[in-house]
């Protein structure tokens, strides 16, 4: 597997919880042809008026070690083809991981990468309705992630 060929990869991303908007949860994206996965390292809850007070916060692990490491690791030394890391990711199950299939459960993705703003977003139509944020901060990779995608066969601008 070749980053930038068969993955674009994102250390620090930041994703919604459609659930409950006030939680920030930070994330390890990897991108395919085929797949956006999320998965989650960190989620802070904060209050619902809108304050920055902390509530709660969970830092996740698997097999003992920080999720994100893990991750980093699996994928970096990794001796699969990108189909075999793709099902292994979907057999792993992470708690609070999200997958959006590309090839069945979108029509359209977009990924913005300017000055004022990023994000990565997906529509599970054709319309210019319905778009959904599947990214919400990746600045330091925002060019990476763009040009991944930039001639996927259902990117729009």
């Amino acid at each position: 597997m070749t980053e930038g060929i068969d993955y674009v990869l994102v250390e620090n991303a930041q994703t919604i919880n459609y659930a409950n908007i006030m939680d920030r949860i930070k994330c390890v994206f990897i991108g395919t042809k085929n797949y956006f996965f999320a998965i989650p390292y960190s989620i802070t809850n904060y209050a619902n008026d809108y304050r920055e007070d902390m509530i709660g916060k969970a830092d996740i692990k698997h097999d003992g070690m920080p999720l994100q490491e893990y991750i980093l690791n699996e994928l970096k030394n990794s001796k699969m083809s990108i189909q075999e890391f793709e099902d292994y990711i979907i057999k792993q199950g992470f708690d609070s991981l999200k997958i959006v299939n590309l090839n069945t459960g979108c029509q359209q993705i977009k990924a913005k990468a300017s000055f004022l703003s990023t994000g990565l977003m997906y529509n599970e139509t054709t319309e210019r309705k319905g778009w959904k944020l599947f990214l919400t901060n990746y600045k330091h990779s925002k060019h990476a992630v763009k040009e991944f995608y930039r001639n996927h066969s259902k990117t729009v601008d």
